[in-house]
């Protein structure tokens, strides 16, 4: 893996120009509509804008300062539109099934096809998938498919793709002292972004809030023993392609929105799958900025092993790595110090908001738990799954499985869209959609399309819906 001392002084450069103290909240990628303009500017065209944002891609990406990987992050884009399932490229697929017109490639994206922001091999090619609207300003959009554009070189890194269950980031306990370690990861960019420690004059306030989020980090796996190595492999997928993204940002405001998003992700409802997110793109540029000097005073031909991605192997942690950065060889901290550490990031405070929080969200689950555990449901099997979901709306929901409550889903048996939540099982046999509210002879022969409580189920030819002991069940014809 390659890094350079260009690309390494560019984003010192961004940490040093960028940082506002302000905590707002922000998404995690910014869902501005590009068409949105001042009304003095003249309305760009998707196609204007998709072209002008594919041209920025294939230069940018072609530069010194994106070369973070082995392999190059340029490649084919496969933009969608999420309403209409129109589909444009970059360049030509390789069944040919795309159709040139005004400098890109259009079509529509197949029924059987998910949708996301994602690395999506189709029509004969691996693409980059971006979901339209874009970003309002380049600079995000250059981001969001850089980080995209990771996912897609996964493989050829030897960077294989997990899933986790990281029910801990749902507990008080395990969501509290993560959201400690946020706060302590934006003080520390806080302080390694300001002009006096850019000019040396630091009283060293960046290593020493680094420092307390890697105690706070430890004391989670401390209380979590799986913690750590279910934390790993999202942050091994997700959390390297949002650093990748943000590296290569060129937004001035690049730290300071990754200050906010550190600051208020208490108010967000679920981590445990959108953690990564921000643990991912802090680390990664705390690293860039603590990792071993020699990596900038290295000879600017030589690009290998000059930076921390150099070091990444399987058993890679981004905490380990920076806990090496700043050469503590043993974290060694008890109660009362953790105590006093959490009097600089408002930890009281926390403590209560998140007791509710936590309490509320207990009385969320019996919820769920009468709808797809209790309650009549409509079982759908596993087979060959495609999902697409919003990760920030992933819940837990111990022992049955998690429940996603914005998700679309394909399996071979075809296609269920769900805004009002559904539980996929642990075990990943199964899905279940709360059926309460359909009558007992709601299936007819030969319908194909059903919706209730918040989904919709396409099915396919060769399967049927079956009454079962605990509501409906969905099986294949003749089965």
């Amino acid at each position: 893996m390659e890094n350079n001392s260009s690309a390494l002084t560019l984003i010192k450069k961004a940490i040093k120009r960028s940082f506002l103290p302000s905590l707002v909240v922000i998404g995690l990628v910014s869902q501005t509509n590009a068409l949105a303009t001042e009304s003095n500017t003249p309305i760009e065209s998707q196609a204007e804008i998709l072209s002008k944002t594919i041209k920025a891609f294939e230069q940018k990406c072609q530069t010194k300062a994106w070369r973070i990987w082995e392999a190059s992050l340029c490649g084919k884009l496969l933009f969608v539109n999420p309403s209409t399932r129109e589909i444009y490229g970059s360049a030509a697929d390789s069944e040919s099934i795309l159709m040139e017109k005004d400098d890109l490639w259009v079509g529509k994206l197949p029924d059987n096809e998910t949708i996301a922001n994602t690395d999506k091999t189709w029509a004969g090619s691996r693409w980059s998938m971006i979901m339209l609207p874009l970003p309002k300003l380049m600079e995000e959009r250059l981001a969001l498919i850089a980080h995209e554009s990771f996912h897609r070189i996964q493989p050829q890194l030897g960077f294989e793709k997990h899933a986790s269950d990281n029910g801990q980031l749902s507990d008080l306990e395990g969501r509290y002292w993560f959201l400690l370690e946020l706060r302590a990861l934006a003080s520390a960019l806080e302080a390694v972004s300001s002009e006096a420690y850019q000019a040396q004059l630091s009283d060293h306030t960046g290593e020493s809030a680094a420092l307390d989020a890697l105690r706070f980090r430890a004391q989670r796996y401390q209380n979590y023993p799986h913690a750590k190595e279910n934390e790993q492999k999202l942050e091994f997928n997700e959390g390297l392609a949002e650093y990748t993204g943000q590296f290569v940002n060129e937004n001035p405001n690049v730290i300071k929105n990754l200050v906010e998003r550190l600051g208020n992700a208490d108010q967000q409802e679920t981590l445990e799958r959108s953690f990564a997110y921000l643990t991912g793109a802090a680390y990664g540029l705390l690293l860039d900025h603590f990792f071993d000097k020699a990596a900038t005073n290295a000879p600017s031909e030589d690009t290998s092993n000059t930076s921390w991605v150099g070091q990444i192997d399987k058993s890679f942690s981004f905490s380990d790595a920076l806990q090496k950065a700043l050469r503590i060889n043993r974290l060694e901290s008890n109660e009362k110090h953790l105590k006093q550490l959490g009097q600089k990031y408002q930890a009281e405070a926390l403590w209560i908001s998140e007791k509710a929080k936590f309490e509320a969200a207990q009385a969320r689950n019996q919820k769920y738990i009468a709808q797809f555990v209790k309650g009549k449901t409509l079982r759908l099997p596993i087979d060959a799954i495609q999902m697409s979901f919003n990760p920030n709306h992933v819940v837990s929901l111990e022992p049955y499985g998690k429940v996603y409550q914005t998700i679309t889903v394909i399996d071979r048996w075809g296609k269920i869209e769900s805004e009002g939540g559904l539980l996929i099982a642990k075990d990943f046999s199964h899905i279940k959609v709360n059926a309460g509210s359909l009558p007992s002879n709601f299936q007819k022969s030969g319908d194909k399309v059903f919706e209730s409580d918040g989904w919709r189920l396409t099915i396919n030819d060769g399967w049927q819906i079956n009454a079962a002991s605990t509501g409906f069940e969905l099986i294949q014809s003749g089965g």
